[in-house]
């Protein structure tokens, strides 16, 4: 699996607007380097979403890891609270809004 892949895979459920999102209002950029690497945004507003390849947002949260750790968390292989203990991913900005994104993509993934 790649990362668009799984990319795509989590714009199609959380695309559904579950009922976790009313409580974020937060625009995340994804950064992912190494081979696979891209640049995404998610951008949720009154419990809709807006997906971007690239940067068309002002970001509140980025989040910074490699295509391997990605695809390690997506999977499974990988707990992202040890990711990000380890250093293996890394968040500027609203670091709550980082930790209501991944227990609503843990759900839903």
């Amino acid at each position: 699996m790649t990362v668009e892949d799984v990319i795509n895979d989590l714009i199609q459920k959380l695309d559904q607007a579950p009922p976790e999102l009313t409580a974020i209002e937060a625009i995340f950029e994804l950064n992912i380097t190494g081979g696979q690497a891209a640049t995404y945004q998610l951008k949720i507003e009154k419990r809709k979403l807006a997906w971007a390849e690239g940067t068309p947002y002002k970001p509140s949260c980025i989040i910074y890891i490699s295509d391997e750790d990605f695809l390690k968390i997506a999977s499974g292989e990988l707990n992202p609270k040890v990711a990000l203990l380890t250093g293996r991913v890394r968040i500027e900005g609203d670091f709550s809004q980082a930790l209501a994104l991944s227990a609503i993509i843990k759900k839903y993934h």
